[in-house]
């Protein structure tokens, strides 16, 4: 019987190996084509997967608010959750159509963006600006895009994917 774990710390040393593959051939250290350790496989491991354009909005669809709203900035910015968890309304300039993105939830709190990134406004599609725009209509004039009605804090990020994107995937 193999011990708990054992496939974890065989995920960790494959990326690991991946990670040097990358930059070996980045440095012109290897001659492949494809990295050979994409080849190998570890049972155990959860692989993420990628959905299509139409397989995202039909999981969309099956999201009950504020979370479709959370996916769907998530999609179309790019950002992660802790980032989205941490966007105020202040952040939005919707007459110029951007989104500066400086604080990032960390172990429950809100803590600064470290990235050179931070400090510039991202271009918002105006249909995206659209739909936040009505889900700022339908929000609890929070000055966080989203908190919780019963609490007023932000939303728990594993709770947010068990419970309903997870759940919307199946």
């Amino acid at each position: 019987m193999r011990k708990p774990g054992r496939q974890k710390r065989r995920g960790h040393l494959k990326a690991f190996v991946n990670r040097m593959f990358k930059k070996a051939k980045l440095y012109g250290m290897a001659d492949f084509v494809e990295n050979p350790i994409g080849l190998v496989e570890v049972r155990g491991i959860s692989k993420r997967r990628i959905l299509t354009v139409e397989q995202f909005f039909l999981v969309l669809d099956l999201m009950p608010e504020p979370y479709r709203t959370m996916a769907l900035i998530a999609q179309c910015s790019g950002l992660r959750v802790e980032a989205v968890q941490a966007l105020f309304w202040a952040d939005i300039d919707f007459d110029e159509l951007t989104m500066l993105v400086t604080r990032a939830v960390v172990h429950g709190r809100i803590a600064w963006v470290k990235t050179e990134y931070s400090e510039d406004a991202s271009p918002l599609d105006s249909r995206f600006a659209g739909a936040l725009r009505t889900w700022k209509k339908q929000s609890n004039g929070s000055e966080f895009l989203f908190s919780s009605p019963v609490t007023g804090h932000r939303y728990r990020a594993s709770p947010i994917q068990q419970d309903y994107i997870r759940r919307a995937g199946w």
